[in-house]
């Protein structure tokens, strides 16, 4: 007996196994990218050294540069002052937890300007992806032999709004699991006094927590731009891909003997940290990066999962480069039936 999609997607192990060979997905919700739209997705620089599983370090801090003229290369950094629109300010604590923002707002900690004396109220914001993020590049142009690339960013002049509970940017809901290509997602190492308040549920106030994630809105008040170099595109849409019926790596090794079948994609999905692409109008995980327990010390271990693949090569089809993923344990108070009923509702949700 055929089994409907959408049950099968629902009732798959709560800790994710690879689909099934052909085994088509539920049409996710998140930032679409499709043949011809214009839209250049591509994945920000990881650590060259960080290996492809078990990651558990902090991903790298990408600023974005000012953009003066076509006849030069882009410098500086891009400041917003959060202060100056203190509805930024809201946004971002009731995405991260009070706690959790006012240790983030610290100058210094990466993301603030270090060159700004400490001022209370002062929130000196540096534009900047982070390693395993997603970005939408709009343009590039080429100076002096190097390639730059405009990304889309939000604008700080236009402030977010708070309607019955939900932030609205231009009246439209975004997050990180809906639009990461406008999200930035930091990641943490294994446990450090430092690193800890990453981590809400387990050693913040239950109040804090945010399922453990850290992200924020991707906010600038001019172009921001990144080198070429430190991007790596996602290949141009039509493409053949190789459909794997399990993950081509394991515990960050390859893994020989899959099976694959050749896939015409016209499409890309991007939801948080998973990737899925379209072909003949079903829908198939490409890739996701999985958080799990790390045994012997409390900590994060992240398991980087891949399912397609460069027809003839059995390698991960963005080599080194993977999504950031969720960040954080699980919450204790998140259990089984509370996963299952979630998920419930999220299919319900995509059928009404």
């Amino acid at each position: 007996m055929a089994v409907n999609a959408d049950i099968a997607w629902i009732l798959r192990p709560i800790y994710a196994v690879p689909p099934m060979d052909d085994q088509s997905v539920p049409e996710p919700i998140g930032w679409e990218v499709e043949a011809g739209d214009g839209q250049m997705p591509m994945l920000v620089k990881v650590d060259d050294n960080t290996e492809r599983s078990n990651i558990n370090e902090t991903n790298m801090t990408q600023p974005f540069a000012e953009f003066a003229s076509y006849d030069n290369k882009p410098s500086g950094k891009i400041i917003v002052h959060l202060e100056r629109r203190p509805a930024w300010i809201g946004w971002f604590r009731d995405l991260m937890g009070d706690r959790t923002f006012d240790r983030f707002a610290t100058h210094g900690n990466g993301f603030m300007d270090t060159e700004d004396v400490d001022v209370e109220g002062d929130y000196p914001l540096m534009c900047s992806s982070t390693g395993g993020d997603v970005v939408n590049v709009l343009d590039m142009y080429t100076k002096s032999g190097n390639t730059f690339c405009f990304c889309q960013t939000l604008d700080f002049n236009q402030e977010p709004q708070k309607v019955d509970g939900v932030w609205l940017y231009n009246g439209e809901a975004l997050s990180w699991e809906t639009h990461p290509h406008l999200f930035a997602t930091r990641t943490n190492k294994v446990w450090t006094k430092f690193a800890t308040w990453l981590t809400p549920n387990n050693n913040n106030a239950k109040s804090d927590a945010r399922d453990g994630d850290l992200h924020w809105p991707l906010v600038a008040n001019e172009a921001a731009t990144q080198p070429l170099s430190d991007l790596r595109p996602y290949p141009t849409l039509p493409v053949t891909l190789s459909l794997h019926n399990k993950s081509v790596i394991a515990d960050g090794n390859l893994v020989s003997g899959t099976t694959s079948r050749e896939i015409i994609v016209d499409a890309y999905k991007f939801k948080g940290s998973n990737t899925y692409v379209r072909s003949d109008g079903k829908w198939y995980l490409a890739d996701e990066m999985l958080v799990r327990a790390v045994t012997g010390y409390p900590g994060n271990g992240f398991d980087y999962r891949c399912y397609v693949s460069i027809p003839g090569k059995v390698t991960p089809w963005m080599g080194q480069y993977y999504r950031s993923p969720v960040c954080g344990w699980m919450r204790k108070d998140v259990t089984f039936m509370g996963l299952l009923v979630s998920r419930i509702m999220e299919t319900l949700k995509r059928l009404i």
